[in-house]
């Protein structure tokens, strides 16, 4: 995992597979810049992700449901045409601001 802050936003580089082994150290990045730091709003850079389970997707609902209230919200980019379905079957395209890696964001 990678993180920088961008812009007044978190963001957080998945590399390899995003699963139950990243999730702690994500949550707790993630959480402490919104408890600490103000941070409403939490970009995932997907560039690097070659697989995402249901504990990925369950940390980007949990963290959306953290910045929403504050005016913030959650923004993945770079998903892969591979990676999309995921995110369809669990309906965070419907909720979360999601860009394919060709540059065209989902609808």
């Amino acid at each position: 995992m990678e993180w920088s802050i961008q812009n007044g936003a978190l963001w957080l580089s998945v590399k390899g597979e995003f699963d139950l082994s990243q999730c702690p150290a994500l949550r707790e990045k993630a959480m402490e810049q919104i408890e600490e730091n103000g941070i409403n709003r939490i970009v995932f850079d997907c560039s690097g992700t070659t697989f995402i389970d249901s504990s990925g997707l369950g940390l980007m609902l949990t963290l959306y449901k953290k910045t929403a209230p504050l005016g913030g919200g959650i923004f993945v980019k770079n998903v892969s045409p591979l990676l999309m379905p995921f995110f369809v079957m669990a309906g965070l395209d419907q909720i979360l601001e999601i860009e394919r890696s060709e540059g065209n964001r989902h609808e």
